[in-house]
């Protein structure tokens, strides 16, 4: 199941960064994505199927792997997708309006860096 997440997250930053560099507005899209993402969990797990997944007695049985993988698939793979495609959007929309305060040459105020300040 983890495979399951971490390949959708995987393969929807692939999908994220095809997306970004071809659509000059990708912010626009990001509250879509994140509406499609809320609708697509709902469904997701009101259509999921399940009297298929109901535990038996044999559910460490490696015959029933091969179910145990679609039913992940089916459930988790397209939100973890969405989710994917998602968050390298947040992340170029926060650093454009974070802008490059990581390189700033003035020291901030308080935090860590008044004690080392102090003691040049």
């Amino acid at each position: 199941m983890l495979a399951v997440v971490l390949a959708g997250i995987g393969l929807g930053g692939v999908v994220s960064g095809t997306m970004h560099s071809r659509l000059a507005r990708s912010s626009l899209l990001l509250p879509v994505l994140l509406l499609f993402a809320a609708i697509l969990t709902l469904v997701s797990y009101e259509f999921f199927p399940a009297e298929i997944a109901q535990t038996s007695p044999n559910v460490f049985d490696i015959r029933a792997w091969p179910q145990v993988a679609l039913l992940s698939f089916a459930l988790m793979f397209p939100v973890a997708l969405i989710s994917g495609i998602i968050f390298p959007l947040i992340v170029a929309r926060v650093q454009t309006s974070v802008g490059d305060r990581m390189n700033s040459k003035q020291p901030a105020e308080g935090g860590w860096n008044r004690y080392f300040l102090a003691s040049s």
